[in-house]
């Protein structure tokens, strides 16, 4: 139930480094939810699970959410922008891949919420390992195409000058952010 995750090449890039420190926190927490689901079959929503169960509820509630929100309002556009009508006619169908999995990703998010919170509220309750299970490889497909197509694309694509736009865009969104 695992995924193997490929180390994205180097020279991504403050905008790039930025997005793929977060694919380092979705690579924890998919561990920590993958273990979660073991735990709870044998244990119940004991104190480590209850506490896991919250770690992942905040990861996903919080910084998922965000990533997928910073690819989409400051990085999908700013490429569609540089791509132009007909340099890189690859960029938008990427782009639109990238839209729709983050759709799916929320959707099956939301289908194994409900029990997480169960387990952090202390109440025994069995995940769904099929559901859980789904869902960490729909987010493993996710995060290895943004590996393998989106930072490398970014790389290539956009200049020094953007790269730095969106990187302290980034920063300024994660300080507001841990203040909320």
């Amino acid at each position: 139930m695992s995924c193997q995750l490929t180390r994205p090449a180097h020279g991504l890039g403050e905008a790039g480094h930025a997005l793929d420190a977060g694919h380092e926190r979705f690579g924890s927490c998919i561990e920590i939810l993958r273990k979660l689901t073991l735990w709870v079959g044998e244990h119940g929503a004991d104190e480590a699970a209850r506490e896991s169960a919250r770690a992942v509820l905040r990861h996903f509630r919080g910084d998922a959410l965000r990533h997928y929100e910073d690819e989409e309002m400051l990085v999908f556009p700013r490429l569609l922008e540089r791509a132009g009508s007909s340099d890189w006619p690859g960029v938008a169908q990427l782009v639109g891949l990238l839209e729709a999995d983050h759709r799916r990703l929320r959707n099956a998010w939301a289908g194994i919420a409900a029990h997480i919170e169960a387990i952090a509220r202390g109440e025994a309750q069995r995940l769904v390992a099929a559901e859980v299970q789904e869902f960490i490889l729909l987010l493993c497909s996710h995060i290895e195409c943004e590996r393998t197509r989106l930072l490398p694309l970014m790389q290539r694509l956009l200049h020094p000058d953007d790269q730095a736009e969106i990187g302290a865009e980034l920063c300024v969104r994660r300080a507001c952010s841990a203040l909320v």
